[in-house]
């Protein structure tokens, strides 16, 4: 089994992201993510998994979206992908937020 399939989330990782998702945001919200961290967390029409938002993907999805308040994001698309960045000394599959129209 992989990784992915052992330890499910409710949150996408990047290694879910075998091929790009688009959907519709139907919900922005504030949650408890780990043990401490309250986070902002955006659902989707078109999925269980939600996405939390860190500081790169909220100013991509604001930017893509037009929109500086997330409050006005819900009923838009976003697309989320796959890309390799470095963390910690390490090359990692992180989540990035493009326009639903991206070629990527």
């Amino acid at each position: 089994m992989k990784f992915g399939q052992v330890f499910q989330s409710q949150y996408f990782r990047g290694a879910d992201l075998a091929e790009d998702f688009v959907g519709t945001i139907t919900n922005v919200g504030t949650e408890l993510v780990g043990e401490k961290d309250e986070r902002r967390v955006v659902s989707f029409e078109e999925s269980n998994k939600k996405l939390v938002l860190n500081r790169t993907n909220w100013n991509k999805a604001a930017d893509v979206l037009g929109e500086d308040d997330d409050a006005n994001w819900v009923g838009r698309r976003i697309r989320l992908r796959r890309e390799r960045v470095p963390f910690k000394g390490d090359i990692v599959d992180a989540v990035r937020v493009d326009s639903p129209e991206s070629p990527f």
